[in-house]
């Protein structure tokens, strides 16, 4: 995971959606997350706005996984810097 992706910026505004979760696809591999510096902040950030329980974070998929995840959701939001 990298800061600017925009992650932190939908934690942000989940407080305000309570019936959400937010899903977070992309990254090292689930197993590597624990020990990705970007995915501890934002779960840490998570922790403090009270949304940690609705904040979920998948770790890599292939390209062939992507199109089921993006079906799967209901909103997709891209929040890249750039």
């Amino acid at each position: 995971l990298v800061q600017r992706k925009g992650f932190e910026t939908i934690i942000r505004a989940l407080p305000s959606v309570p019936a959400a979760e937010l899903v977070i696809v992309g990254g090292p591999d689930r197993v590597a997350l624990a020990d990705d510096g970007e995915a501890q902040r934002l779960c840490r950030l998570a922790g403090e706005l009270g949304v940690g329980d609705r904040v979920r974070l998948h770790g890599a998929v292939t390209r062939e996984q992507m199109p089921a995840m993006l079906r799967s959701a209901d909103l997709v939001a891209c929040t890249p810097w750039y």
